[in-house]
């Protein structure tokens, strides 16, 4: 932590608050400040009110602590995890829109023995690896919140 930065603590008795009176600037619950203060990770939302009690922004408040809020690197992480969940969603929408296709064409086009059969194994199997590699490199299968 820069020297330059306080903690919420800090700022707090800089200004000469009690918890109660910051919670009521804030618009939060002292509970919730007193968690704050030892240590609990608060939300962005509660980031935020308290920004706006001491008159600074998110970024200023934040900087060089760690509050649970994203840094650099995990906002890189998050963009990947979005961009692969992304194509996991892609590989699913092409194979509902193009198997039907498929199906059609081998019914009622090439008839005979049914093929179609195999891209519909294969194709599924594709879909299942792609969803274990998205779980097992992000570790969900859900769009991160935003």
């Amino acid at each position: 932590m820069g020297k330059d930065l306080m903690s919420i603590r800090e700022k707090r008795l800089a200004l000469g608050w009690s918890q109660e009176q910051l919670a009521t600037i804030a618009g939060l619950s002292p509970r919730t400040i007193q968690r704050i203060e030892n240590g609990q990770t608060p939300g962005l939302e509660t980031v935020k009110s308290l920004a706006t009690a001491f008159e600074t922004d998110v970024e200023t408040l934040t900087r060089g602590k760690d509050m649970g809020l994203e840094t650099t690197q995990t906002r890189e992480m998050t963009k990947a995890h979005v961009k692969e969940i992304k194509g996991l969603h892609l590989h699913l929408w092409v194979f509902a829109l193009v198997f039907p296709v498929l199906l059609m064409m081998n019914l009622f086009v090439t008839g005979g023995p049914m093929w179609v059969q195999w891209v519909l194994v294969f194709w599924l199997l594709g879909i299942v690896l792609h969803a274990v590699t998205v779980r097992v490199m992000h570790g969900s299968l859900r769009l991160p919140p935003e």
